[in-house]
Order: C-alpha cells, then sequence, then structure tokens
C-alpha cells in the first residue's frame, strides 16, 4: 500500500511507503513501541514493535477501514460541560471483522468537548468514566457515519461521595443564585433533547452481566497514595487501553469475563513492585491483590558496584548453575555519563574497556575455568554444568570509591563482540552474544531491573565485618525470557558493596517464584561460605606460599577443604595475587589441627611457606623455606590450642605424609596419613585428561607421557604393593 504515513518511530520521525508499499525507518538499538498509520488524514491502523536489536523486517498489515472525526460533548444535567472524562468503546466486532475490540478515547476538556477518531460505521456501546469512577454505564449508539454527533449527560455524584455538595457548603447553589438553572434557561436540558437519553432511547444504558473489573490501590512505601499513574492494560488479543491512579491512588478496569492479560503501572524513573499483575480467564471481579507499591530504588543506580576504602575487590566464580558458555566482566563507570546508557556507543566504551583491560577486566572465562561449587543447587532439576579448573578469587585494583558494571557475554567472549563491535557495530550481534549488564535503565528493552541480585552473607555491608563477602546472582538470558531461577552464574564479591535486589524483592517483583528460592534448600555450602561473619576478636589465619612449584591446600579439623580444587570450607577462600603468590584466607578458626598440603607443580623447587594470624589486630606469624621435588606431596600441620595458648604460630617444615606404621606415603594426596579412596577418586576424577587440555595436571601425569591414563594406575599400584615408594 503506498503513501501510508508511520509515525511514532523515535525522534518523532515519519516515513512514508513506496509505490510498493515498503517503508525503511532509522531505530536505535532496543527501541520498541507503538506506530500509528494514516492514509489520506485517515489513521487506518497501528502496531507494536517488539525491542529491535538488529536489522529486522517488519510487514504491517492494515485493513482501510474509512474513519471519520467525530464531535463528542459530555455535559451534566444542569447542561455544565463535564471535563477530564474518558469513553471506554465496546463493539463485538474489530475493523477486521475478526472478534471483539475494546478501546478507550478522551479526556474531555475543559468545554466538556473533543473530537475522537471513530471507524466509520462503527456500532457498539459506550462507558463514561471520570477519575476511574464510572458515570455511565454501556451506553448503546448507532453506526457513526460523518454527520454523527455524541452528547452524553452524566448524573449527579452519588449520595455520599465526596463530590455531592452539602447543605451549606459554599459549594451549594442557593435559590436565585446565578449557576442555579430556571426553568426555560439554555443550559437545561429539555425532553427530547439529543443531550438526554429519554426512556426507550437507544442511549438508555443496559445491563451488561458479561463486564467485571479489576480494583486496586497505588502507595509508596510509606502507603501514601500516588496519583496520577498510569496503568497500562494489555489483553492477550492484543487490545490495550492506559487508566490513570485517582488522588486516592484508586484505579479500575473494565473487562469482559474470562478476560486473559497483564496490568503494568509507569511513572517516570519509578519502579513498582510487583513489576505486572497477570491474569487468566478472569470470571469475577477483583478487588485484592492488586495494589501496587512504589519503591524507594533509584533505576539508574541499580547494578552499581562501590570500591571500598581499600581499592582492592575479590571476586571469584562461586556456582555454574546454565548451560550457556559465559563470561564475565566489570567496567569503570568513570567517565561513561559521556555516553548515553544503554546506547550502542555505550555498549562499544564498556566492551572496549574490559577487552583492552583499560579501566576494565575480565572476572569469568567460564569455557577456561571451573566454579568453586559443582552439584545442584536447591531443588533444581538441571543438570550439573559445572567444569575446568578452579581459579579461585581474582583481585581487582580499583580507585577507593570508584564506582563500576558488570557485563556479561551468555554464550561466547569478549573477543568475538569486539569483532562485531569493530567491523560492523552492535547490530550484527547475535542473542546469545549480546551484551547483559548488571545496571538497569528505565523502561529500556535489555537493561532491565532484575538482570542481576545480591544474596548477603550477615552484615555483608557492616564495617565492621569488612571480610564478609556475598554473591552476586545473574540470569544468562534476558528478562522475560529467563527461567527466574537466579543460579546461571553465582559470582562472590569482597572489598566493594552493590545495589541490587535482593531474592526478597524479585520475588516482591513479580520475577522469581517462590518455589525456586534456593537460599533454604542449599545443600553444597554457598548460603555457608557467605554467612561467615567473624566476631573483631575470632581466631583467623592467613596461609600464602611463594614460588611457582607447588600448589596448596588446607584442610580443617572437620575434613572440610579449601585451596585450587575449590572446597567446601565456610568463609574460607583461595586467590592467586597479581606477583603469583597462593593465598588461602580462613576467617574464623576451629578447634583443632589445620593441615597444610602442598602439591609439586612440574619439576617442583624452592617454595616459602608463610602463615599469619592471630585475633583481631593481634598478628602472630611464621614462615618455612623448603623444595618440593616432582609429583611430591608435603604436609604440615598448625594446632589451632596451641596457637591460643602459646600466642604464636608453629608449623612443622612440610614433609611427605607417613602411615600409622611409620611408611611414608607418597600418593597421600589429601595429606590425611592413608591411602584411600579419596586419593583413588582424586586420581579417578583426572583421567584421560591431557596435557593443553584446561584441567590437566601434571601433578598426576606420574610416567609424564602427557597424558592420565591406565599406565599412572598401574604406576600408583605398583609401588603401593612394593617397599619402594
Amino acid at each position: 500500500m503506498a503513501g501510508v504515513i508511520i509515525e511514532g518511530f523515535p525522534g518523532d520521525s515519519k516515513v512514508t511507503t513506496d509505490k510498493d508499499g515498503n517503508y525503511s525507518a532509522p531505530v536505535t538499538k532496543g527501541w520498541f513501541g507503538e506506530v500509528t498509520l494514516t492514509k489520506d488524514d485517515k489513521i487506518v491502523g497501528t502496531a507494536e514493535f517488539e525491542p529491535v536489536i538488529d536489522d529486522t523486517e517488519r510487514n504491517i498489515s492494515v485493513t482501510l477501514v474509512p474513519k471519520v472525526n467525530l464531535p463528542i460533548r459530555v455535559v451534566d444535567e444542569q447542561g455544565e460541560p463535564v471535563s477530564g472524562v474518558y469513553l471506554r468503546l465496546h463493539s463485538d466486532q474489530t475493523e477486521d471483522g475478526s472478534g471483539s475490540a475494546d478501546s478507550t478515547v478522551g479526556p474531555t476538556g475543559p468545554e466538556g468537548e473533543f473530537i475522537a477518531s471513530i471507524p466509520e460505521g462503527w456500532t457498539g456501546t459506550v462507558t463514561l468514566t471520570k477519575d476511574n469512577e464510572t458515570l455511565l454505564s454501556q451506553e448503546a449508539v448507532e453506526s457513526v457515519t460523518e454527520n454523527t454527533t455524541w452528547n452524553f449527560t452524566v448524573p449527579p455524584p452519588t449520595p455520599g461521595d465526596d463530590a455531592t455538595p452539602t447543605p451549606g457548603d459554599d459549594a451549594t447553589p442557593t435559590p436565585g443564585d446565578d449557576a442555579t438553572p430556571t426553568p426555560g434557561d439554555d443550559a437545561t436540558p429539555t425532553p427530547g433533547d439529543d443531550a438526554t437519553p429519554t426512556p426507550g432511547d437507544d442511549a438508555t444504558p443496559t445491563p451488561d452481566n458479561d463486564m467485571i473489573t479489576i480494583s486496586g490501590r497505588i502507595v509508596d512505601e510509606n502507603n501514601e497514595p500516588a496519583p496520577g499513574v498510569v496503568i497500562k492494560v494489555v489483553g492477550d488479543d492484543g487490545v490495550s487501553e492506559e487508566i490513570v491512579s485517582n488522588s486516592d491512588g484508586i484505579y479500575t478496569v473494565t473487562v469482559r469475563k474470562g478476560w486473559t492479560g497483564t496490568l503494568a503501572p509507569s511513572k517516570g524513573n519509578l519502579l513498582f513492585f510487583p513489576l505486572a499483575h497477570h491474569y487468566k480467564d478472569l470470571t469475577e471481579s477483583v478487588a485484592e491483590d492488586a495494589d501496587f507499591i512504589i519503591s524507594r530504588i533509584v533505576v539508574e543506580d541499580i547494578g552499581v558496584f562501590t570500591a571500598g576504602i581499600s581499592g582492592e575487590v575479590k571476586m571469584g566464580f562461586l556456582f555454574d548453575g546454565g548451560g550457556y558458555k559465559c563470561e564475565l566482566g566489570i567496567f569503570s563507570l568513570d567517565g561513561m555519563e559521556a555516553f548515553e546508557r544503554g546506547s550502542d556507543a555505550f555498549i562499544e566504551e564498556a566492551i572496549r574497556r574490559v577487552t583492552d583491560n583499560d579501566r576494565g577486566y575480565i572476572v569469568i572465562r567460564d569455557a577456561r575455568q571451573g566454579a568453586r561449587y559443582s552439584d545442584k543447587l536447591g531443588t533444581s532439576s538441571e543438570g550439573n554444568f559445572n567444569s575446568g579448573p578452579y581459579k579461585g578469587l581474582t583481585s581487582l585494583p580499583m580507585a577507593p570509591g570508584e564506582k563500576f558494571a558488570t557485563v556479561m557475554i551468555p554464550n561466547g567472549t569478549f573477543e568475538e563482540v569486539s569483532r562485531h563491535l569493530q567491523s560492523a557495530g552492535p547490530n550484527t550481534i547475535r542473542q546469545e552474544l549480546y551484551p547483559l549488564f548488571s545496571i538497569a535503565v528505565p523502561n529500556h528493552p535489555t537493561l532491565r531491573y532484575g538482570q542481576v541480585a545480591v544474596v548477603k552473607g550477615i552484615n555483608a555491608f557492616d564495617e565492621t565485618c569488612e571480610d564478609a563477602g556475598y554473591a552476586v546472582v545473574y540470569e544468562d538470558t534476558l528478562m522475560g525470557n529467563n527461567d527466574g531461577d537466579y543460579n546461571d552464574v553465582i559470582l562472590y564479591v569482597k572489598g566493594a558493596e552493590v545495589y541490587a535486589p535482593t531474592f526478597d524483592g524479585l520475588m516482591m517483583a513479580g520475577l522469581m517464584p517462590p518455589e525456586k528460592d534456593w537460599r533454604d534448600t542449599d545443600r553444597i555450602g554457598i548460603m555457608d561460605h557467605i554467612y561467615v561473619c567473624p566476631a573483631p576478636d575470632t581466631l583467623w589465619m592467613r596461609v600464602s606460599l611463594e614460588g611457582a612449584a607447588a600448589d596448596i591446600l588446607v584442610y580443617g579439623p572437620d575434613g572440610s577443604f579449601v585451596g585450587k580444587d575449590g572446597g567446601d570450607m565456610p568463609g574460607a577462600t583461595f586467590e592467586w595475587t597479581f606477583d603469583r603468590q597462593q593465598v588461602i584466607t580462613l576467617p574464623e578458626l576451629e578447634d583443632g589441627a589445620y593441615r597444610i598440603v602442598l602439591r609439586a607443580i612440574g619439576d617442583g623447587g624452592l617454595c616459602r611457606l608463610e602463615v599469619r594470624g592471630g585475633k583481631g589486630e593481634e598478628v602472630f606469624s611464621s614462615e618455612k623455606k623448603f623444595t618440593i621435588d616432582p609429583h611430591q606431596v608435603l604436609k604440615s600441620e598448625i594446632d589451632v590450642p596451641v596457637f591460643v595458648g602459646e600466642d604464636t604460630i608453629v608449623f612443622e617444615l612440610p614433609h611427605v605424609p607417613v602411615g600409622p606404621d611409620g611408611r611414608e606415603l607418597r600418593f597421600d594426596f589429601n595429606g590425611d596419613g592413608v591411602f584411600d579412596k579419596k586419593d583413588a577418586e582424586r586420581l579417578d576424577g583426572m583421567w584421560g585428561k591431557k596435557e593443553g587440555d584446561e584441567t590437566y595436571d601434571s601433578f598426576f601425569d606420574l610416567n609424564e607421557d602427557g597424558e592420565i591414563d591406565f599406565y599412572d594406575i598401574i604406576f600408583i599400584a605398583n609401588r603401593l604393593y612394593s617397599s619402594v615408594w
């Protein structure tokens, strides 16, 4: 169809279809909205666009139905104009004859008048409302023509209504008052006047038992009413309208029985809980559970991290619950205010900072590393997606107080995305590569509230608990298409605060089903890990190993451990520092002995082991230098009662584990004094790994042929049953 004008694209631009009915409109990435189609100064249709994230072709079908500009006037029974009136139109047929349709026009102006564009021949019923109060219900109207004029007379407010004047009230007209209509006054409707429906007239309201209402109230967090909030009502048939809350924060929507659809509030940059109410096949009116609360949350601050006073931020991969292989990075927000959030320029600069290591870092490379915890989380029926070596915490130097955000590539790498951006811009990025940010932008299609959330431990942001960490959880698909379990990627964070919704906030917003809250059913220890908050006088310990000749692990009195293999010791962390030291921090010690286990890397060599510990700010330290041979296991122990009783740290020079019979145990991989099933399982877990694989560990390649296989098992067996160890 040629010559159709399409309005509503960004920048209030208009485009016109060519002789073949084709059109082209430039839009910003992520734009979505409704456009209006007109031809010969008459509206011929509308079309809704979903978020646009790449070049797309969208065909719009319209049915040419002539429309007339219909004058409408609404007065009260004294003939005075009534402003602010909306007309809800209901017809048993849509313009294309496919079914029933509802729409809303208005409001009337100061003179009680406005002009509406109505399809020629339209027949149906009209309901008049003001401030969500019904003034006239289901007025039947005849077929609309070019000469039609709608005049409506509305009754006075019902007794007891706030708008009803009371005797003596200033608004009450007195005899002789100018506002009092007198017989014959022009403003007084007379019988038979077009504006006054008479008995039997087609405009007489008729009861409609098929209509029901949804009523709710919108308040702020202080329970104060919120007027002027727009409620967008969208049915599953695509028909939509907007209702505005009145001065008491109350809104009422009238729908037909069996209606299915959504109510979503909006006003400026405010955030509402829940984000929307969803209804399916309604059969009766709703007067409860339809309320909304305005949150104090500032949308623009959501997902923003702030570095602590030291500027040292630490992050680690806690759990991998998604089938994608993502990469996750952080980037400083310093200078990013020069770009509109969510714009192509903003996305390109954020990716550049992460990729170039310029005020940005890559924290997780899922294809190359594993998370600390494996197995299923909570009641999840999903499989175990975790694989690869655990890398521990990553130290990320930031300026004290510096603000930063995270960005995730759901199923790919920053390098891939960077290539797309350099070659053709964001429009070339496919969906599974499209960057997902921790930050949110009001009404933005991809930077959405709820993409990330925080799981805090006790006093995680309390200044008296500086060593406490917390978890940030991510959904690796765009909000609206996600499963709401918030375990696709779980990141451990220390040294920075974050402004983000909690699980309780997600459930309040309707984004996370309560049955998917895994906190109380966590059986793998994530909640125990982030709920450690030592008191000021708690005994703590820090073990560091200098030199690239060995790996380090620490086992607790209860058998829990922490190290390069991950671990289940609550609150304990493992990290590689920038100067290539391995550091294990235990923020809270139990009574008993802690076992330090060292496993040779490659050819081994010289190492320096340092142990620091104390209570609060009182610190003691001790160190040992030693040499470790290829494939060798060494151990040392620290006895906490001795530590406490003598206010000093005493530990042995690392040595080969010894069994009860005094014989050295070369293959006691966990240093517990026996070669048993646990040691065999550790070797079995490396089965089939080859040199070059991410998870290959040369320590277990005992015959040094570049592959961990049957021959390594034989190598151990031969020595287990011989006198040569």
